[in-house]
């Protein structure tokens, strides 16, 4: 049996455009929220939002098992992401959900 567990820290040094163009921001002055909602809905729109509820980083756990069948056959079951918690590494680019894994290994 594996069982990993990994820590991302928080974003930091994120560019400003990404909140400045957030019309969620709660931040932005009425004149610019204003001008932000002419541009309709821009892809970044609540980034702030996900920003500041994780400011204290992200978790994730992995856990396999694995079963050697023969002396040249292994077979493993892993998930990756078992808690299935959001997270991500850069802005705009969540981090895959939880995976599961089935492995079947020959060695020749």
């Amino acid at each position: 049996m594996n069982i990993g567990m990994t820590y991302y820290s928080a974003m930091k040094n994120v560019d400003g455009m990404f909140f400045d163009f957030d019309a969620k921001n709660p931040n932005l002055s009425p004149a610019a929220a204003s001008f932000i909602s002419t541009l309709g809905t821009l892809p970044f729109t609540g980034f702030s939002d996900y920003f500041y509820a994780h400011q204290k980083g992200s978790f994730c756990l992995d856990v396999g098992i694995s079963y050697n069948i023969l002396e040249d056959l292994k077979v493993s079951f892993i998930v990756k992401n078992i808690l299935n918690n959001e997270y991500t590494l850069r802005p705009m680019y969540l981090e895959a959900p939880r995976t599961f894994n089935f492995q079947l290994v020959y060695g020749l």
